[in-house]
This record gives structure tokens, sequence and C-alpha cells, in this order.
């Protein structure tokens, strides 16, 4: 910079003087506008790169996004993808095959929620294969699903899978009962974390065991059992291994579903045996015992079997297959349940399993007899509004289990 000014003790003169105070100030003008030239254009790039989406970013496109569902077909299981527009419809993208088989089948074939889920991030997807023994791993984009690893889930029978950061743990519902769990690699491959398997507590039949969840902040694992109406609660090293279960039972009838709140609430559905239909609502103590905050509140509704909340906590949402219907719950910050209301979805619908979008703003109903999924917005209060509802690619009464939504 130093070439840009003079030495004003090189001019005897006082017009040599103020000629040099004048390139001083000129150059000086000139470095300031290059310089403010330089940071605009910079600016300007960094913008630029800014509002360029990544590939698998979640929020580059937070009005859209893709519903997936699982087919459980005996002679190849397979993902239907459907790709949700800024409205909440669906449309139909593609269908994949998870390289396993289902278990085939007519209604509730799996009996248990969360077959089919996303990674945190939602670069990945994952399935069971229940008559294979099977676990299958997709790299998700906008162009579809990729095949990327399919290993044995350490067990037979797996009917429900739960995802917490880079840590999987599938549930094994029949023969030796058990969970097992796995890394997920940064390019989706899993891989069995040695000694992870622990047996699940149940003298019941094959397929007792329902559904497994991680706790929010990943310390803990849940597996409800719905024959034994007990719960199963897994402590959580930084290993990645578990603790032998903690047993407690459940207040209601069968307890099938199950689903965190982020404040950590466990929101339990009950089918009371296909009778009747509740929810129910638990923390989790220190010990891993599960102590009840709300028991058994009424869906209205009848074999309620599937439930979800928003992802600020303030609304659960169960599905009823017998009564056709919905039901929506307030949860106080407290984790306490009250009744909202419940919506009929029609006739001879039989919703099964029920998803959610990130932001909450979409609710998917898969419907197991007509072979179809419904889309409902969920209003700020609760209420649901159906919007659409799309067949294609779907069977009706063919064993159809397991949706997820991002």
């Amino acid at each position: 910079m130093s070439s840009y000014f003079y030495n004003l003790s090189n001019f005897e003169t006082k017009e040599y003087k103020l000629m040099a105070n004048f390139h001083v100030r000129s150059n000086i003008k000139a470095m300031m506008k290059i310089l403010l030239f330089i940071m605009s254009a910079a600016a300007a790039c960094l913008l630029a790169f800014a509002v360029i989406p990544s590939a698998y970013a979640r929020y580059s496109y937070p009005s859209q996004g893709f519903v997936y569902v699982q087919t459980n077909g005996v002679d190849g299981n397979e993902i239907v993808v459907y790709r949700r527009g800024n409205d909440g419809k669906l449309s139909y993208q593609s269908q994949v095959s998870t390289g396993g088989r289902g278990p085939g089948g007519a209604i509730d074939p799996l009996q248990s929620q969360s077959s089919i889920v996303l990674s945190d991030d939602d670069r990945f997807l994952f399935s069971v294969n229940a008559a294979s023994g099977t676990i299958t791993s997709f790299a998700t984009s906008r162009s579809g699903l990729v095949l990327v690893d399919q290993e044995p889930s350490g067990g037979a029978f797996p009917n429900s899978i739960a995802v917490h950061n880079d840590l999987l743990y599938v549930l094994n519902a029949s023969g030796n009962r058990n969970i097992t769990g796995f890394r997920i690699l940064p390019r989706g491959r899993l891989q069995k974390i040695d000694g992870s398997t622990r047996g699940v507590n149940s003298d019941q039949f094959d397929v007792g065991a329902s559904t497994i969840a991680f706790s929010p902040d990943g310390q803990n694992i849940v597996v409800s059992e719905r024959l034994a109406n007990q719960f199963n609660v897994y402590k959580v090293k930084p290993d990645g291994l578990t603790d032998d279960p903690v047993v407690s039972p459940s207040v209601g009838q069968t307890p099938f579903g199950i689903y965190f709140t982020p404040q950590g609430t466990l929101v339990v559905s009950e089918a009371f045996q296909a009778n009747q239909g509740a929810v129910s609502s638990y923390s989790i103590n220190s010990d891993g015992l599960l102590n009840p905050i709300s028991r058994s509140v009424p869906a209205q509704g009848l074999n309620t079997c599937w439930v979800v909340t928003t992802e600020d906590g303030r609304i659960a949402i169960s599905s009823n297959p017998n009564s056709d219907s919905l039901t929506s719950f307030l949860v106080s910050p407290s984790g306490e349940l009250s009744y909202l209301s419940t919506i009929s979805i029609g006739s001879a619908i039989v919703p099964l399993d029920i998803a959610i979008t990130r932001n909450s703003r979409y609710l998917y109903t898969l419907n197991s007899l007509p072979g179809s999924v419904s889309a409902f917005r969920v209003e700020d209060n609760g209420e649901l509004k159906l919007i659409d509802t799309i067949s294609k690619g779907l069977k009706g009464n063919s064993g159809l289990e397991g949706i997820s939504a991002m």
C-alpha cells in the first residue's frame, strides 16, 4: 500500500505539498471504492452459494417431501414412493424392492408400529423384511430410493425399527424374541454391534412384542408387549449397548403403538383386544420404570393401535381401525392427555399405520382394506381436515403395513 502514498518531505514548495495532499486523498478514495466493490462481490457470491440446496438437506424445500409405504409382499417386499406437494396431496412416483420378503396376509400382518422409519436427517429409510429376517437400508433422494444395504436382523420376524442419531435397533418378534443394535455408517450401510442382542421378557407367543422406540435423548429404548400387557425399558450405554430390560406393567390392555413427544413423554395406544380403544402417557424414571401420567383416556373409537405426536408435543393423534376413525388429544407440558375430537374417515377403510410430516402440517393414514393412503391437514388446534386419497401402487387387503413421511 505504501507505493500509493507520497513522502511530503520530498516537496519543498507549498504547491507541491498541496498537490501531494490531493493525490493522497484521491488515491484513498479510489482504494475505498475498490474495497467496497470487492466486499459487495464477495457478499453476493456467498449469498448465491447459500441458496443452492444440498442434495440431502431436509429444509431445502420445506413445503414438499415424500411419503413411503411398505407392501410386505410374500413374493417380494416393496416400498411405494409418493411425492408430497406443498398442498399435502400425494402423487405416485415409483416402487422399489427391499430385496427381502414380507409375511403377506391381509390386514395387520406385522402387528407393529414403525416398521419403516427415516433417519434423523432424512437421508436414509430403513425397512423390515419380516419373512426374510432382514432389514434394508435405502438412500433417499428427490428421484426416489436407492437400495444401500440389507442385513440379517439378528433374530426372526423383525417387525419394528427405532433410530437415534447413528444408532439403529430392531425388534425381532418371533422365535428367541430380542432387540439387536446396528451402527448407521455415513453412506447408510448397517454394521451390527457385537453383543447388542438383548432378550425381550415375554412368555407370550411369537408376535407378542409390537413396537420399539428411542426416548428423545437416546438414553432409553422402550418395547411394547401387547399380549403380556407390559413394557421393557433398556438403558442405552455410551457404546451403544444396552442393559437388561426393566419391566413395567401397562395401565391399559393391549399396549400397541408407542411414540415420544420431544419433551420425553411416552404416549401409548391401547387396543383393548379390539373391544374399545384408549391412549395413555408415561414418564421414565431414572431406574427405568415407567411412571403413568394419564391412564387410558378413551379414544371414542375401537382397536386403537397407532399413535403419533406433533413436533411441538402439544397434540397426539391415534388411529382406530375398527371404527374407521382418527382421534386427536391435547398433551399438556407435563404429559397429561385430554380428549379433543374424533373424525370418521369413511366406511370399511381400516386405517392402520399413520405418519406425520416433520413440520406436523400433514398426517397420512395407510388404509389397508381398500389399499390407499389418505392425506389430512393438521390444524393448529389439533383438528384434522381430509385433503385427498390416493390408491395408485397399492393393492387392498394384501398385507400393507408401514408408512413414513418427510
